[in-house]
């Protein structure tokens, strides 16, 4: 009897082994085509914003629901009526989660503990935790929030009582880069901000147009705003924005509105786009145009799942 329980068991590890690089794709699919739909929606479901009547529902702790007193609540549920359900509140200036995980499998709420966060899966900052389904089956996921066009995220699926971690996902996307602000000696110069917004992508992730030799590094200019972090024509408008070093200079050939550009990431500050880079343009020493070129993640480009 012993060993038929042993083989059983030995049966049931398997098939597991053997269903998890399948259900790895399947959730793999399901965030590429929750990204196809909305690129800025998120890997998994936040959720709505929850209410007290909301909350209500749950077997929550007398502390818990003070807790969620101070925070930003939302509701995400998945799966169905045999699901997940997770109450996401988010507090402080350090944007921290305090992720209240259910199950709902056995036809009663009844509460999961949700995965200790560990390295890179912070629950503060940019990291963020959410559900979503696949296979018929619902999952929680935590990410790292990524940096530049590479995020990173751990899947868990309910089993029995607690959660599994079953998969870890890679999610490379296209960055776009766009002119935001610019500041101009004359209107007519305002339109090199597409060309602009093409030198910061090449700045940012190496690409070629600033190998081009069309381009040269170069010294910088000898002017009082070249020797600060401030944007040249800095008006009342531009004070907010500086450069933080290290800069970058070139000279420019075939340009015929500019000479040189100074190029370089955005100092953080009120008003400051996150990740944005400062395009300056220059003709001889003196300062024509400065671009404010953000950057945000556009379509994922891949998705690749790894079992755990």
């Amino acid at each position: 009897m012993r060993r038929m329980l042993v083989c059983f068991a030995l049966m049931m590890l398997t098939a597991a082994a053997e269903a998890a690089p399948r259900y790895c794709d399947e959730v793999a699919a399901a965030i590429k085509n929750r990204l196809r739909a909305d690129a800025q929606s998120g890997l998994a479901d936040r959720g709505a914003p929850a209410s007290e009547a909301d909350l209500a529902a749950f077997p929550l702790a007398a502390a818990d629901r003070e807790a969620l007193k101070a925070a930003s609540v939302r509701l995400a549920r998945a799966g169905g009526a045999r699901g997940l359900a997770l109450i996401d509140a988010e507090s402080g200036a350090a944007h921290c989660r305090r992720p209240l995980l259910f199950s709902l499998a056995s036809g009663e709420t009844k509460a999961l503990a949700a995965p200790a966060p560990g390295d890179p899966f912070d629950r503060c900052g940019h990291g963020a935790v959410g559900l979503g389904a696949a296979g018929g089956r619902a999952f929680f996921l935590q990410s790292d929030g990524g940096a530049d066009d590479l995020e990173q995220a751990a899947i868990f699926v309910q089993q029995g009582e607690t959660l599994r971690k079953t998969c870890n996902i890679s999610i490379r996307y296209t960055l776009e880069f766009t002119a935001t602000d610019a500041f101009c000696a004359t209107p007519d110069l305002c339109r090199l901000g597409p060309k602009a917004a093409v030198w910061a992508r090449s700045w940012r992730t190496g690409g070629p147009e600033l190998l081009d030799p069309a381009f040269s590094p170069a010294a910088a200019p000898k002017s009082g705003d070249a020797a600060s972090a401030a944007l040249p024509l800095a008006g009342a408008a531009a004070q907010t924005f500086a450069f933080e070093a290290p800069e970058s200079h070139f000279a420019i050939l075939g340009e015929p509105a500019a000479d040189r550009l100074r190029i370089g990431a955005a100092r953080s500050g009120p008003g400051v786009p996150p990740d944005a880079t400062l395009v300056a343009l220059y003709k001889g020493d003196r300062p024509v145009a400065s671009f404010v070129v953000a950057r945000r993640r556009g379509a994922a480009a891949a998705v690749i799942a790894q079992p755990d």
